[in-house]
């Protein structure tokens, strides 16, 4: 019974966890284009927004809500200008070499500037992938909806934030708290005269060094 009740609370902690909150939220910004512009006969227009938003949706890391926006719009304009060149170069297959080594040089030297500018030189050039790959024939017509997609997932993220702007701290509290309570009753281990004291040293140094190792 009490694995039961254990189990049940593990799975109403996941209904109301942000990972969920966060992947129906995603789901919806990048479905939803695609929905209304098929709906209209526009499925290619509202394929490459989804894509866009996608991608863009991919850079939004964890951070104040004023650099969060900051970095989605940026990230935009940024896979729409990728999309916008490649597709111009396209018939050239030097012009296209060229790029190709100027683009992951110069996105991958972005790390050294944050994660942010990571994930964005990283999309970037999967965005450059994809546009090969894709090959739109007009090269406009394929970076407009790109960068409409980018900013229509930025404008979702800020009104999410605006209403909901406490959301992830307190998830972030909630799972220190809980992940606190599993360490102390391991702990609890230690006073237990029937455990062994080197089992409870092998029980609680690996959630130990899981918790307090650096990501």
């Amino acid at each position: 019974m009490q694995v039961l009740h254990k189990q049940w609370l593990q799975f109403s902690c996941f209904l109301r966890g942000e990972y969920l909150v966060n992947a129906v939220r995603c789901t919806s910004v990048i479905v939803a284009p695609v929905i209304v512009f098929a709906s209209i006969g526009l499925l290619t227009t509202g394929i490459y927004m989804g894509l866009g938003t996608l991608l863009v949706s991919l850079t939004d890391l964890p951070g104040p809500r004023i650099n969060r926006l900051r970095f989605l719009f940026l990230g935009s304009l940024t896979l729409g200008f990728v999309a916008f060149i490649t597709a111009i170069a396209l018939p050239s297959p030097w012009l296209i070499a060229l790029l190709m080594i100027s683009f992951c040089f110069g996105f991958s030297m972005l790390a050294a500037y944050g994660g942010n500018l990571n994930a964005i030189g990283s999309l970037a050039l999967i965005m450059m992938v994809f546009t090969i790959g894709l090959r739109p024939a007009d090269a406009f017509s394929f970076a407009w909806p790109i960068i409409s997609g980018g900013i229509w997932y930025t404008v979702c993220t800020s009104v999410d934030t605006y209403f909901f702007p406490h959301r992830s701290i307190n998830n972030a509290l909630s799972e220190c708290m809980v992940a606190m309570s599993h360490f102390l009753r391991k702990k609890a281990d230690f006073y237990n005269g029937d455990i062994p004291l080197a089992d409870a040293y092998k029980d609680i140094i690996p959630g130990h060094l899981s918790r307090t190792s650096p990501e």
